[in-house]
């Protein structure tokens, strides 16, 4: 009961810090956290499947710049070259308990 409701109140806590917290070992609140049926998983959720909405919004997009680059060409710009670099700013996704089925 106790680890249920510290996952409910942070989905984020990792079973190090539950076992801390509760002052047991990591793998029993493994074991409990799976029997309740939670999983660990990444915060952001990817669709495998594009709604008919979002592949229109992607043709759009990507018609837009093509049209946008044909007036001013900043994809030539983009391209790595000798010396040149591109500024890829890469988000850290965190993990978080959630039910299996969700």
């Amino acid at each position: 009961d106790q680890i249920k409701t510290l996952i409910e109140n942070n989905p984020r806590y990792t079973t190090r810090e539950l076992a801390e917290v509760l002052k047991i070992s990591k793998t029993t609140v493994h074991d409990h956290v799976v029997k309740l049926g939670y999983v660990s998983r990444y915060d952001v959720w990817v669709p495998h499947n594009l709604a008919e909405k979002n592949l229109t919004d992607r043709i759009s997009i990507c018609d837009s710049l093509y049209k946008r680059n044909e007036n001013v060409p900043f994809l030539k710009q983009l391209v790595t070259g000798d010396e040149k670099w591109i500024i890829y700013n890469n988000v850290e996704r965190k993990r978080s308990w959630g039910k299996r089925n969700e």
